[in-house]
């Protein structure tokens, strides 16, 4: 499997959730798509064979452009939590358990 450019957000965490499938969560800059400022097909086909390779071998693959976490920090957590609540939640876990923003005692 070829990962070279591959930069993956919390490896391994679906591990410690062992009914999650394999995944690769991932922020993708202007590396993936662009020599400098310039579009590159060849590294966006790269970045989509890559793609293709890890869902063969069975991993679910989520990507985020760059762009959305580099918005108002508020803006960008808001985004992950959301992203990561629906993701547990499809997995079936930690439905009972609230939403963790609860104030402590």
């Amino acid at each position: 499997m070829t990962t070279s450019r591959r930069r993956t957000v919390w490896p391994g965490w679906s591990t410690a959730c062992s009914s999650f499938p394999p995944n690769a969560t991932e922020v993708d800059g202007k590396h993936h798509y662009a020599d400098k400022d310039t579009a590159s097909p060849r590294l966006y086909s790269e970045m989509v064979a890559e793609d293709r390779e890890l869902r063969l071998y069975g991993y679910e693959v989520y990507r985020f452009g760059g762009y959305e976490l580099m918005q108002e920090e508020g803006v960008a957590r808001d985004t992950l939590r959301g992203f990561f609540a629906e993701l547990l939640r499809r997995h079936g876990v930690g439905a009972d358990e609230g939403d963790g923003d609860e104030a402590s005692s």
